[in-house]
């Protein structure tokens, strides 16, 4: 359905550098992109050059979240191309997800042959859309931005996930023990990479096993990593919900927790969470 980048002839830094800055002023990304869920009407829209932060314990959903985000722009109104780099599952489970989502069947039901012909809509439905999904497993800061330039250049992305922070290394740091100096490095990176590129990107982050298991995460949490994160994102979202030992069969209620908005309000909106198809909708709105 989508290529891994790595297999496309690419052009070089210099060449990309130049085809962005000649690209057209009418591309969608110049109002933002739309997640699809209730925080947008908080934050309005995820605008060109920002790096948006989404942080959460690990297990609480975080790629599934993404990867709802990332359908939601590339299959909604906006039709955006998409970049991935998932740096922790393998693009094939990637896609396996995004079909569970789309269709509602659990990945353990896929070799049903009752349910072949709604799996073969959405992966025709998928296989139309502009999703690139780069599955290097860990890679370098400096590896990292040189495909994205490649994807924006000759791909016309408009927003790029990556998953997740502790997977991005860096060659250049003298004192290889300081994880925080790391992460900092990595953050300014890739907050310039959002404003070199004119496009948001989204960077998933997990949070320390400290926290509470039902504790809600603050920005305190995300301070444990390293300030410099904090300070280098426009927006800083935390995923928060209940941490059942099995996986259920209803929805799980579940929290956006918008903590620092460069451009307006911070605030808090309820999710459903699906677990067994790496699903998240709105909550339904309360009666008054």
């Amino acid at each position: 359905m989508s290529r891994n980048i790595t297999e496309i002839t690419i052009p070089s830094d210099n060449e990309c550098k130049d085809a962005i800055n000649t690209q057209d002023a009418s591309d969608k990304t110049v109002l933002g992109l739309r997640t699809g869920f209730d925080i947008d009407r908080i934050i309005t829209d995820i605008r060109p050059g920002e790096l948006f932060v989404l942080a959460g314990r690990p297990s609480f959903g975080k790629t599934s979240l993404m990867i709802n985000i990332a359908l939601n722009m590339a299959l909604g109104n906006e039709h955006a191309s998409i970049g991935i780099f998932s740096l922790e599952y393998p693009a094939r489970k990637i896609v396996a997800r995004m079909l569970s989502s789309l269709t509602r069947i659990s990945i353990n039901d896929f070799q049903g042959q009752q349910i072949l012909g709604s799996l073969k809509k959405a992966a025709e439905k998928l296989s139309k859309s502009k999703i690139l999904i780069e599955d290097a497993g860990s890679i370098d800061i400096t590896d990292l931005c040189s495909k994205a330039r490649r994807m924006r250049c000759q791909h016309g992305v408009h927003a790029i996930f990556i998953d997740y922070l502790g997977l991005i290394k860096t060659s250049d740091m003298t004192d290889a023990s300081s994880s925080k100096n790391e992460w900092a490095m990595i953050s300014s990176q890739l907050k310039a990479l959002a404003e070199e590129l004119d496009i948001p990107v989204i960077l998933l982050t997990q949070l320390y096993n400290s926290i509470g298991r039902y504790e809600r995460p603050s920005l305190a949490d995300l301070r444990k990593k390293s300030g410099n994160i904090e300070q280098d994102a426009d927006i800083i979202a935390f995923l928060h919900r209940e941490l059942p030992t099995c996986i259920p069969k209803r929805p799980l209620p579940a929290e956006i927790i918008i903590a620092k908005n460069s451009h307006g309000s911070c605030g808090t909106v309820n999710l459903n969470f699906f677990p067994e198809y790496f699903l998240f909708e709105n909550a339904p709105k309360s009666a008054t």
